[in-house]
């Protein structure tokens, strides 16, 4: 068996690594943002938060927005898979629907945790809960809640064909899980964000390095 390497980072370099990941993998910087809050909502809930932002950022294809219909389902314009980004921030702007017409549905979404994020960080700040369910799981977030329900093992689904968000009633949960300060991730994971990230970094020229940026000429 393979052994995987696994590294120890802070709740804020996870934040920072993964905004600027996300801008190397050519996002917005709205997009961006929300990348860094979700990974590491995710992460403090215990959730492989850094993992699931390496995998959609693998493809630099960003599939277009969702047709977004109230009271139908959501797809995206050419049939393909929609990035788990663009889908948080859709779900975000329309969630109020989601107590009407039992929920809003995605048909097609890539990296189905990273939504639960960005829908998680939003439950939080409007003090609202939801329910996200794909697959064989079911997630309930908002008001510092995180209760998952069903098969562990679809938590890091590449894509689902079908997910959907229902705003629920819940009060906060009387025990709510505390994570490690500093969460284990895989190295594979960061070290792919790292790569992303140096892509905005500018390139050193003589003129930086001689005021300073980098080793100038003696």
């Amino acid at each position: 068996m393979t052994e995987v390497a696994i590294l120890e980072r802070s709740f804020g370099e996870i934040a920072a690594l993964t905004k600027r990941a996300t801008r190397g993998a050519g996002y917005a910087w709205g997009a961006c943002e929300d990348a860094s809050a979700a990974t590491e909502w995710l992460s403090r809930y215990g959730l492989p938060g850094v993992d699931v932002l390496s995998q959609a950022l693998s493809t630099r294809a960003q599939p277009p927005m969702a047709r977004v219909t109230i009271g139908e389902p959501w797809t995206a314009a050419d049939g393909t898979h929609i990035c788990p980004l663009m889908a948080g921030a859709a779900l975000t702007d329309h969630i109020r629907h989601a107590a009407d017409d039992g929920g809003i549905t995605i048909l097609g979404l890539r990296s189905p945790l990273l939504t639960v994020g960005c829908v998680g960080v939003f439950g939080e700040a409007i003090d609202r809960c939801y329910q996200l369910e794909w697959n064989e799981i079911q997630i309930e977030v908002g008001r510092e809640r995180c209760l998952i329900k069903g098969d562990a093992l679809d938590l890091s689904n590449s894509s689902t064909d079908k997910f959907k968000c229902t705003k629920i009633d819940a009060a906060p949960p009387h025990d709510i899980p505390l994570c490690p300060a500093r969460p284990s991730i895989a190295a594979a994971h960061w070290s792919h964000l790292e790569q992303l990230a140096s892509q905005t970094y500018a390139p050193a020229t003589v003129a930086s390095r001689l005021s300073g940026a980098g080793p100038g000429d003696g």
